[in-house]
């Protein structure tokens, strides 16, 4: 089990923190310290067959001698995600390469026996080593811990297992199977702390519904920071019992009104006439009559552009919170959104390749197990060259981990050597000071003059069929 290929597997921020750092992510010496002693001077690897094996043991999983085990099965499944190609054939290659380079036997190129291991492989399993590695610091902000939370959809191949689990929007058979996750990341680190996983639509596939899943991930003190969809009356009885705060935008369209245009009031927020349906009858007769909010005033005017204002709704009614803390904070939201780029499109979740249910779930797992290692590098790197991990490229760094990946697998005399030269090559990688960025949502390379697919392609190939008059359906 103590293969030295297995041991060397493991935010683009648009702005980057000047003097307001202070106010609203602070990450001090006793933060640095910690995360110094475990990543840098202990120097231990972050996936090491002893963390497998004893989750393993815990699981009861047992398993022959053979060539796709789950440590060479769980490195195999890594390296389709930290490549651009990301096959069974091309994985099965590198697996068999590694095994010429320590003169071991070569395993057949073929990619059902891989395929089989990945079916075998406990979900259990990655889930438990991605919330390992990501385990949240206990400060990032003068007041706690802060938790940045959103929804992004997934795609995936148009397979009956998948329709029945993840059915389409559209009412024929032609559109794929979409899925909803919703996941929750830490703002100091950019680390997936856990995320849940339901269809586009259907009981329980809304964002409220499943929050009430990560809520066991925040503590006492801890705040919530999300957009104006968590501003419901809902999420804050969540937050009132479970003694968390919140930080999101003021919704436009709510009935609560405000009675002046202060730039910082508290309000008492009366509880809604009509349930949601999400919460069940008894949960919504214990409820409280009202809740006492603050809002402040956020007014952005950025030059060449119409002054536009927004009101950030928190339950941080003390007076020690001030209200530049509360708009800094709420101006790093768009974190989330950068991380959810970097796993979509630079690990490449954006379209899913499992034909079952299961295979996706444990697919987009072992995306964020990916994404949290990533995640762990950038924090050493930060931590050497003494700058904040969102200040260091995504890309550069997963880049630099693939080749030192390769590189270390096919000579592992060298590993320790270029372990060390390592996170000084990725702290070098700093994204460039963008404040204020926008670009159009729009595309320019247009897309080839194909009709679109408006029915099931069985259903195609057999008018086809009968038009053309062949002796045989292909």
């Amino acid at each position: 089990t103590k293969r030295p290929f297995l041991a060397m597997m493991f935010g683009n921020n648009t702005k980057q923190y000047g003097k307001e750092a202070v106010l609203f992510i602070e990450i001090n010496s006793s933060f640095f310290s910690r995360h110094r002693k475990i990543c840098v001077e202990k120097n231990s690897p972050l996936l090491s067959p002893e963390d497998v094996s004893e989750i393993l043991k815990d699981l009861g999983v047992e398993f022959r001698r053979r060539v796709f085990t789950p440590f060479v099965t769980l490195y195999a499944f890594l390296s389709q995600v930290f490549n651009d190609d990301a096959s069974c054939k091309r994985a099965v290659i590198e697996v068999n390469a590694m095994r010429s380079v320590r003169r071991q036997k070569a395993c057949c190129l073929n990619t059902g026996s891989f395929s089989k291991a990945k079916q075998r492989l406990p979900l259990e399993l990655i889930e438990r080593l991605t919330k390992k590695i990501a385990s949240p610091e206990k400060r990032s902000w003068r007041h706690g811990r802060v938790f940045v939370v959103d929804g992004s959809g997934i795609s995936m191949p148009d397979t009956p297992l998948n329709q029945s689990k993840f059915p389409s929007h559209t009412e024929n058979s032609a559109g794929f199977p979409v899925g909803h996750i919703l996941a929750l990341f830490s703002l100091a680190t950019g680390s997936m702390i856990d995320l849940t996983i339901a269809p586009m639509k259907g009981k329980g596939s809304g964002e409220l519904s499943q929050l009430a899943k990560l809520l066991r991930a925040l503590g006492v003190g801890d705040t919530l920071l999300g957009d104006s969809l968590y501003s419901s009356f809902a999420v804050l009885v969540a937050a009132r019992s479970c003694n968390f705060h919140i930080v999101a935008e003021f919704r436009k369209n709510c009935s609560w009104r405000l009675r002046s245009k202060l730039a910082n009031q508290i309000i008492r927020i009366e509880k809604p006439t009509h349930k949601p349906l999400y919460i069940s009858d008894s949960d919504f007769d214990n409820w409280p009559e009202y809740i006492d909010v603050r809002i402040v005033k956020l007014r952005c005017a950025p030059k060449g552009f119409r002054v536009r204002t927004k009101f950030i709704l928190t339950t941080h009614l003390s007076a020690e919170v001030t209200s530049e803390e509360i708009l800094d904070l709420y101006k790093q939201r768009w974190q989330v959104e950068l991380n959810f780029r970097s796993i979509k499109t630079e690990l490449g979740m954006d379209i899913l390749r499992g034909h079952s249910p299961e295979m996706v779930v444990k697919e987009v797992w072992i995306h964020m197990l990916a994404y949290n290692l990533i995640r762990v590098e950038m924090l050493k790197a930060a931590i050497v060259g003494k700058r904040l991990p969102n200040e260091i490229s995504f890309r550069a760094t997963q880049q630099l981990l693939n080749v030192y990946r390769l590189v270390s697998s096919c000579n592992p005399l060298y590993a320790d050597l270029l372990r060390k030269e390592l996170s000084e090559f990725i702290s070098k990688q700093k994204v460039g000071a963008r404040p204020d960025r926008y670009e159009p949502r729009a595309i320019k390379r247009r897309k080839k003059n194909f009709a679109l697919l408006n029915e099931d392609r069985k259903v195609a190939k057999q008018r086809l069929y009968k038009k053309h008059n062949r002796k045989r359906c292909a």
